[in-house]
């Protein structure tokens, strides 16, 4: 205990020292920086203790502990959708069939074991990246849409489909919330060491194992986050145009 104050306070001492310097070059973001240090502290202590909760629990409670964080997940990516209507359903549908797809995979092969320290953590990790592609998502169709509304009027007027007037927007979309988790991929280890992978090694695991854990839970990174980025769009599609292939947005 006495060694992990050692740390944290290591830690506020270098937080400190950017807090001075954002602050002498009148950056403007050093109270942001100080309050996120302190409030990310207080909830991974908060985390912690209920995880050690939930470690000890039955997988039913496990399974309504994923359904919240999901849940926690979908407002958040809903932020970035608020220019659609009935953004907050797109979310939710994305959220939970990409996530809990790609879950179940690995619980019903038995690529993890179905027990909560395997599940919650794991879960976690595809959750939020499955939140990230949602909000890319949402963000690059608000902005293309705002850059090319006069190009798919002019495509629709001449009697192209929407789906035609789409297409580029829906790729574009797609492909800037799937960047991030590609360039993740083909760097993996060589430019990062992944935090799971890590943890395994610090913790004393065989690195052949813990590689293998990492690889399988970087595929699962990437096929929830396609999943999740291409529902999304694709329902948006459905609230931007209406049945007469009229742009409504």
């Amino acid at each position: 205990m006495k060694h992990s104050i050692y740390q944290v306070l290591v830690c506020l001492t270098l937080i400190i020292g950017v807090y001075l310097f954002a602050k002498g070059e009148k950056l403007k973001i050093e109270k942001d920086i100080l309050i996120s240090f302190f409030r990310a502290l207080f909830q991974v202590t908060i985390l912690s203790f209920i995880i050690l909760k939930l470690f000890n629990l039955s997988n039913i409670y496990t399974f309504f502990a994923l359904i919240l964080m999901a849940m926690f997940g979908t407002v958040t990516a809903n932020k970035h959708g608020k220019f659609l209507k009935n953004s907050f359903t797109i979310s939710l549908f994305s959220m939970y069939i990409s996530s809990f797809s790609t879950i179940f995979l690995l619980i019903i092969f038995n690529v993890i074991e179905n027990k909560p320290e395997m599940i919650i953590p794991l879960s976690g990790m595809i959750i939020g990246n499955v939140m990230n592609s949602i909000s890319l998502s949402f963000d690059r169709l608000n902005s293309e849409l705002s850059n090319r509304r006069n190009f798919i009027e002019t495509m629709l007027s001449l009697g192209f489909s929407s789906n035609t007037a789409f297409k580029d927007i829906q790729r574009s979309s797609i492909k800037v919330a799937m960047i991030p988790k590609i360039d993740n991929m083909k760097s993996l280890g060589l430019v990062w060491i992944p935090g799971l992978m890590a943890g395994m090694i610090l913790g004393g695991a065989n690195p052949l194992d813990a590689a293998v854990y990492q690889i399988i839970i970087i595929v699962m990174i990437v096929v929830s986050s396609f999943i999740s980025a291409f529902l999304t769009v694709r329902m948006a599609k459905m609230k931007i145009f209406n049945s007469f292939e009229q742009l409504v947005v």
